[in-house]
Formats: C-alpha cells, sequence, structure tokens
C-alpha cells in the first residue's frame, strides 16, 4: 500500500454524509472521518486519529462558557453546530466550494484571516480546500504528519477555537506546493472579497 493509493482510498470514501445533529462527536466520530472507515485506510486512520496526542496549541483551544454563549447568539444553529459542536456540513452544499474571486477567507465567528484565495484549488471532496494557511491563523490538533496522511487532523481557528474542518497531507494528488489539503467547512467560513485598486 503506497501513500498515494491510501490517499486515494480515502477520497472513494469520501461519497456520502451523515451530519449528527444531536450531540457533538469524539475525535474519531467526526462525519469526514467516517468517510474514511473503509479498506485499509480507513481502519487504520480512525485507530490513528483517536490515538493522536493534542499539540499544545490544540489544549489552548478552550471556549469558555461565556464565550459559546456569545457565539450561539451571533451564530446560525448551523454555524454554531460546526465551529462549537464539531459537526460538518454535507458535501458540495456550501458555495464557497465554487467560490473563485481574489480574496480573504475569515472565520465565520471571530473574523481571523484564516486562508488565502491564491491558496483554494479544487479537490473535487466537496468541501473549500486550501493547500495552506495564512500565517498560524489555523491550529491542527496533531503535528505527526503520518496521522494527517491517514486520518487526517481536526484543525481550529487560532483567535476563537472554533473547529474548521481536517487536514490532510495528500495534496500532492493535486500536485498542491505545501503536499496539503486544508477540508473546510464553508459554514465556519467568511470571504472577503479583494477591494479592487482605486481607479487613477
Amino acid at each position: 500500500w503506497t501513500m498515494r493509493t491510501l490517499a486515494l482510498l480515502m477520497l472513494v470514501a469520501a461519497t456520502e454524509a451523515v451530519v449528527p445533529k444531536q450531540r457533538a462527536p469524539r475525535l474519531a466520530d467526526t462525519p469526514r472521518r467516517a468517510y474514511l472507515r473503509v479498506g485499509l485506510a480507513g481502519a487504520l486512520g480512525a485507530a490513528a486519529a483517536a490515538r493522536a496526542p493534542l499539540s499544545a496549541a490544540a489544549k489552548e483551544a478552550v471556549v469558555s462558557d461565556a464565550d459559546l454563549s456569545k457565539w450561539k447568539r451571533e451564530l446560525t444553529p448551523e454555524q454554531y453546530h460546526i465551529l462549537f459542536e464539531r459537526g460538518t456540513e454535507r458535501p458540495f452544499t456550501s458555495p464557497l466550494v465554487n467560490e473563485k474571486r481574489p480574496g480573504t477567507f475569515s472565520c465565520a465567528a471571530c473574523g481571523t484571516k484564516l486562508f488565502a484565495s491564491s491558496t483554494k484549488f479544487n479537490s473535487g471532496t466537496g468541501w473549500p480546500s486550501f493547500y495552506d494557511r495564512l500565517g498560524t491563523a489555523v491550529d491542527r490538533t496533531s503535528e505527526n504528519r503520518a496521522i494527517w496522511a491517514l486520518a487526517g487532523t481536526e484543525v481550529h481557528c487560532s483567535g476563537c477555537g472554533g473547529h474548521l474542518g481536517d487536514l490532510f497531507a495528500d495534496g500532492s494528488l493535486w500536485q498542491t506546493p505545501t503536499g496539503l489539503r486544508y477540508c473546510i467547512d464553508g459554514l465556519a467560513l467568511k470571504f472577503e472579497p479583494a477591494t479592487p485598486p482605486a481607479e487613477t
């Protein structure tokens, strides 16, 4: 089994979505990881993700009750579920999948700038995909690249701790410069078009 074969298995698995509405799923039970439960890649990936140690950054991504109350008031129920209950939207439902204008993708909750449009690419998976983050705006649950390759690792906004999606080390399938694929929920993002240059 090569890394490319494992990555292809992960893509084939991502065809159906089961979005939990009643509870915040455990790390190994997030819907995007549920898609990976097929063949060898799924079996190894789910087990690896469940055992993955938290990085220092991820341990700090704890949202206070006061902030949770604030976000619950300000966000839609769907946005809150994804950002602060670790939910996942169904693939191909976000208009941001097809967003091609120059601009910046920010956190839908706190507004932290997360991704530049220049790093966005069409992965065909049904979620907005990026090959790099802006600076340290996106925290990763695990820094183990083997975990990224097999099962992905959750990523969070460094500003508010909101759950954004998952990071996979299969970007070479699309020949991305970093070899990475940030697979992000559109509802966790807010797109800000670039300001056109002023006419002189």
